[in-house]
Formats: structure tokens, C-alpha cells, sequence
């Protein structure tokens, strides 16, 4: 279970990394943390484990929600400052 874990965040980075625009991330979103999402999954399978593992893998797992859910936070309000930019230096080509 660590290893998949680990998998999933190195699978979310790197899709982060290859993603720019707001609705890039909000899409990452979904499919890591939505109703159907990966981690979301994982969660509804911790039934299985013993309490102690349980107890050790569900903290691991809300330690990468909450990276996942920074993580995509910072990278949207970077997204949406770029996009200001962006706009900002059109309008003033258009003036100049």
C-alpha cells in the first residue's frame, strides 16, 4: 500500500508538471481527489486492513491530500497571476 501511495504522488507531480492553465489543475483535481478520484479509492479500501496499518496508512494518505489540495492551489493562483499578465501586456501592445 506505501508503494502505491508513493506511486500516486509521483504520478500527481508529474501531471502537475506537464499542466499550465487553471483548468488543467481543476481537471488533476478531480481525478486525485474527487468523488471517483484515485485517492478517494484508496480511502474506501482501508476496510481490509488491520487497525494498526489502517491507522499508519490513512495518515499518509491525508498527509498527500493535503499536499495535493497546496499544491494545486498555489499552482492555480500562478496559473490565474500569468493569465492577468498575459492580458495585461496584450492591452498595453495593443496601445503602444
Amino acid at each position: 500500500m506505501d508503494d502505491l501511495i508513493d506511486g500516486i504522488r509521483a504520478e500527481f507531480h508529474e501531471a502537475v508538471d506537464l499542466s499550465s492553465k487553471a483548468r488543467d489543475f481543476a481537471d488533476l483535481k478531480v481525478a486525485f481527489l474527487g468523488k471517483k478520484g484515485r485517492l478517494t479509492a484508496m480511502l474506501r479500501n482501508l476496510g481490509s486492513l488491520r487497525s494498526e496499518e489502517r491507522t499508519r496508512i490513512m495518515k499518509k494518505i491525508n498527509a498527500l491530500k493535503a499536499e495535493m489540495e497546496e499544491t494545486l492551489d498555489r499552482c492555480v493562483k500562478a496559473a490565474a497571476t500569468a493569465a492577468e499578465r498575459i492580458e495585461s501586456d496584450g492591452e498595453e501592445w495593443k496601445r503602444g
